[in-house]
């Protein structure tokens, strides 16, 4: 989906003078508590009241520019980084093992900060060549101490007293090169300079990988756009899937040290928790593969949102970064011996010809497989199984590796689906659960013949583009207006001056295709039709 902003993030300004408004955006509005496909300003506030209880001076306008406004409840977003005292929550798996060669989705530690984070990214280089992995400043930096040059660690173990025991020989991995800015006396424009992330420049690369803890190869990071389905890979939560609800927001976050004003920030759909900090959310592929999208900062536990910096704005301000590649270093594990941990979710949803496609990744982010089967179970909203897929012990996933499935639905789907897996280990039985709304349709199959009939009277005017032979088994999908099907490259067939006797062609296309509307590249005077192929 699109970033495009349709009000200008100074236009939108405007509703930070309102009492209790405390932030804005652009996203979906709410209708009784569920999410539409309309586009709208987003006015976030601590608390929803009543506008017979506010001045009408602070009651959030209808319409913004001519776009329509919704009111969203944010609570106070806060940086979700954690004490290393903190017995509460503790990693998911074995991501606070020594995990070598070193790969994203860890615990880390250090700096000068008493925090514990996540590793957002494995290896990235930046263009002079240096090797580096991305976090949150506040992870690395006590407050908003400039922490540069302090080293930084990954792996631990409590000490069972409440804290952590630190090998810093064993555990060290970098120091920390560069800083975003955090400053609590920035707003308006001038907090677009706040950015709260940090690049290690890591010690070892030959010894780091371009991959995260339980998935697949790490690739370039880009940003992802409203709507798209992201999966988050922190220390704490481990992984679970939400949507970008919200994009291009200004909001303020809590720290310890005060109330920082952050912009151009993506607001998702689920909560993080405390050690989750500097983790990513990423867009995963069909072969298994992540590609991160933003760094996660700040959450909400109790309204169940939290906050990225999209990738775009961190290589802005730190510089640019891609997938990097060093040394000898191929396979992913862990120097402990520690027990299997299982997680699930669901990555990808794909409308195909009669089904919706749900794709499933699981992944043993634990340090050792299990000598039993991995149950993995996805229940529906009246909590009724509608799939379940055994892994037998020989394609259990090895620790720091993901194992790929698919659940057909042969009919429509719009509902939260939960994925649970549980296993069992040393007499004991373990459950994971991460749920995820879902919504598609099947493609239908088109009427190639009578579609052929319609194409051939409209004039191709690009020679290149000829209708092309052996149609049958082709299929269309309607995705944001355009007609996708699988075939050639792509086929323009009408010009400007064909647009008048076209029209009634274009029409009996339409109708051909189920009544589908046809965008039209261009203004209306153009009306040039293209056919491409599905991504």
């Amino acid at each position: 989906m699109s970033r495009k902003v349709p009000v200008s993030r100074e236009q939108r300004d405007a509703l930070l003078e309102l009492e209790n408004v405390i932030g804005h955006g652009i996203g979906y509005a709410y209708v009784d508590g569920e999410r539409t496909d309309h586009v709208c300003v987003i006015a976030f506030v601590t608390e929803k009241v009543p506008e017979d209880k506010l001045d009408e001076a602070d009651i959030v306008p209808e319409v913004l520019d001519g776009i329509r406004t919704d009111v969203i409840q944010s609570g106070e977003p806060q940086s979700v980084d954690g004490p290393y005292s903190d017995a509460d929550g503790g990693p998911k798996g074995s991501r606070n093992d020594v995990i070598r060669p070193l790969v994203g989705g860890v615990e880390i530690y250090g700096g000068d900060a008493e925090n514990f984070g996540s590793l957002g990214t494995g290896l990235l280089k930046m263009e002079d060549g240096t090797p580096v992995a991305i976090s949150n400043r506040h992870v690395v930096c006590n407050e908003d101490n400039d922490c540069t040059g302090e080293d930084v660690f990954q792996g631990s173990e409590p000490d069972g007293d409440g804290g952590y025991d630190f090998d810093t020989e064993d555990q060290f991995i970098g120091t920390v090169k560069s800083l975003g800015e955090l400053d609590d006396d920035l707003s308006g424009e001038d907090a677009d300079e706040n950015l709260d992330v940090a690049y290690i420049e890591l010690e070892d690369p030959d010894d780091t990988l371009a991959r995260m803890w339980g998935l697949g190869e790490m690739l370039t990071p880009s940003d992802a756009g409203l709507g798209d389905l992201v999966v988050n890979n922190g220390r704490t939560t481990g992984l679970t899937a939400a949507y970008i609800e919200a994009v291009d927001v200004t909001i303020n976050v809590g720290f310890e040290f005060g109330s920082v004003a952050l912009t151009g920030l993506d607001e998702l759909g689920k909560k993080v928790i405390p050690g989750d900090s500097g983790s990513t959310y990423g867009r995963i592929t069909p072969e298994g593969n992540y590609r991160p999208t933003g760094v996660v900062m700040a959450t909400n536990q109790d309204d169940d949102l939290s906050w990225q910096h999209p990738f775009s704005d961190v290589t802005d301000d730190l510089g640019f970064v891609e997938r990097g590649s060093f040394g000898e270093a191929s396979e992913v594990g862990t120097d402990a011996d520690s027990s299997p941990w299982f997680e699930s979710v669901i990555y990808r949803v794909e409308e195909r010809v009669g089904s919706v496609d749900v794709e499933l990744l699981v992944a043993n982010t634990g340090g050792s497989v299990p000598d039993s089967d991995v149950q993995v179970r996805l229940y529906d909203s009246d909590e009724s199984v509608v799939d379940e897929i055994s892994i037998l012990p020989g394609n259990i996933p090895s620790p720091g590796e993901p194992y790929l499935d698919t659940y057909i639905s042969e009919g429509s789907l719009d509902e939260t689906l939960l994925v649970e897996t549980t296993w069992e280990y040393d007499g004991n039985e373990y459950t994971h659960e991460d749920e995820v709304s879902v919504a598609g349709e099947p493609a239908e199959l088109v009427d190639w013949g009578r579609l052929m009939q319609v194409l051939n009277n409209i004039r191709v005017v690009d020679e290149s583009s000829d209708i092309p032979d052996g149609v049958d088994g082709f299929y269309y999908v309607i995705e944001d207006g355009v007609l996708r099907y699988e075939g050639p490259e792509s086929m323009e067939i009408a010009s400007e001056e064909q647009v008048a006797e076209l029209q009634d062609s274009v029409d009996e296309l339409e109708s051909a295709l189920g009544g589908y509307e046809i965008q039209k590249d261009g203004d209306d005077t153009e009306g040039v039709i293209n056919f491409k192929t599905m991504d």
